[in-house]
């Protein structure tokens, strides 16, 4: 689909949204609220939960998106495959391994 066609369908989209909108009477400040919720909930699914990438994505600093996950109360786990533990989790790890030897 050429860019200008895809810019038309859009745009007739967007509207077709901001006139739902308008008639179940939902502010300007409550749907740009939940635009920008749902574009870095987006975001944060398609990075697996990274913030950095999803920042990226977005085209905002990383501190936009700490800020919105700490505000919407996200809980995000994320595992990286080949990531180390740091040495102070290795050697807590070792510990609660000799403390549930012993008994």
């Amino acid at each position: 689909m050429p860019d200008e066609a895809m810019d038309a369908e859009i745009g007739q989209n967007l509207h077709l949204v901001i006139e739902g909108l308008r008639a179940e009477g939902v502010t300007y400040a409550a749907a740009v609220d939940e635009f920008r919720w749902g574009w870095m909930l987006a975001e944060l699914n398609h990075t697996q939960g990274n913030q950095c990438a999803a920042a990226r994505g977005m085209g905002v600093h990383r501190n936009t998106i700490y800020r919105g996950v700490r505000q919407a109360e996200i809980q995000i786990n994320v595992k990286r495959p080949g990531r180390r533990r740091s040495h102070l989790a290795r050697m807590l790890a070792f510990r609660k391994e000799e403390n549930n030897a012993k008994t």
